[in-house]
């Protein structure tokens, strides 16, 4: 059977998370991780649940690296922040497939629930070109951790690049260069670890089709509502989502 001990419920709870996820990537440009992640996790394990977002994600961040022209540049510029990042989340990943999953979902759910309300107060970091590069080893360490125990590299990571205030092609590619970066030592240590089977492999490229979808549904969607009130909804429904992560993992 292609796709292995799944049954109906846990692929179509999978299938929504990846419509969902593709959804706020088309309407606001991030998200994956931090809609599909969360989501998943209510039926499957955390490390399981990253780990089928490896096809859809090296996908989407290859295409979103390198789409604009903007890379080699970029990857100047940052090249300290993604050794950093490249380096931790193999270290933190060791950690994700050791450590007892009711943990790793309390973690996972506190870090949502911050990023929401940091999100929620537009709390924002100060950058200048003097203190820049002394902050993307930092950042990189810090989103790297992050990123090898969670899945979940964004919060420091997109606040930094807010902070920089690039321009909105050079942003895109930015982070998806970055994110793609610290995919390979993550998805590496997941397959080492045997956490990611066949039938899995199978499951994570068939989620691409939902994930096409919702990318394409939350373009068309970004064109008729403001996109204030886009965020908002997409942060209630993030918080909703932490706070459930945070409750399973006190049962």
């Amino acid at each position: 059977m292609v796709f292995g001990e799944y049954d109906v419920a846990t692929l179509t709870v999978i299938a929504v998370a990846f419509l969902l996820g593709g959804f706020t990537k088309g309407g606001v440009g991030f998200g994956l991780p931090l809609i599909a992640m969360p989501i998943m996790a209510n039926v499957i394990s955390i490390p399981l649940a990253i780990g089928l977002m490896l096809i859809p994600i090296l996908a989407s961040n290859t295409w979103q690296a390198f789409s604009s022209g903007h890379h080699v540049a970029l990857f100047r510029r940052f090249w300290t922040l993604i050794l950093a990042l490249a380096i931790t989340t193999g270290l933190a990943a060791q950690i994700l497939t050791r450590v007892d999953q009711s943990a790793i979902s309390i973690f996972t759910g506190v870090l949502v629930a911050l990023f929401v309300l940091s999100q929620a107060f537009s709390l924002r970091i100060s950058v200048t070109e003097k203190t820049e590069a002394r902050m993307k080893p930092v950042i990189g360490i810090l989103s790297g951790f992050l990123g090898g125990i969670s899945g979940i590299f964004g919060p420091p990571l997109l606040s930094f690049l807010v902070a920089l205030k690039m321009p909105k092609e050079e942003f895109i590619c930015a982070a998806g260069l970055i994110y793609l970066t610290g995919t390979f030592p993550l998805f590496g240590t997941l397959i080492a670890n045997g956490v990611i089977s066949t039938a899995d492999g199978w499951v994570s490229l068939a989620a691409c089709a939902p994930l096409s979808i919702g990318v394409l549904l939350g373009a068309w969607m970004r064109s008729r509502v403001s996109q204030t009130v886009f965020q908002r909804v997409v942060l209630l429904m993030l918080f909703i989502v932490a706070l459930n992560l945070i409750r399973r993992g006190f049962i």
